[in-house]
């Protein structure tokens, strides 16, 4: 009986692992002033048939606090975020 046991962990621990959503950055901009970073970041699927929804994320740079998120059109996509020196826009 220990046998049978042992082996049903054995098998069940070399067993694959669960495929985890990947979280990435993309064209990451730092302020002028250098309190805000914008990033674009995606939630990746492993294996998924099509390209994960992008959005454009503005964080504190010392916090990493999100005060912003942009969500784009379905099929759009974000590249090169920058900032301005009045730092009326990200």
């Amino acid at each position: 009986m220990r046998q049978f046991i042992a082996a049903a962990l054995a098998f069940l621990m070399c067993g694959p692992a669960a495929a985890m959503t990947l979280h990435q950055y993309s064209d990451v901009a730092l302020s002028a002033v250098g309190d805000r970073v914008a990033a674009v970041e995606s939630d990746a699927e492993p294996n998924a048939p099509s390209l994960p929804q992008e959005r454009l994320v503005i964080r504190n740079a010392h916090t990493g606090a999100v005060l912003a998120s942009v969500q784009p059109c379905s099929g759009c996509r974000y590249s090169d975020p920058s900032s301005r020196t009045d730092r009326r826009r990200a």
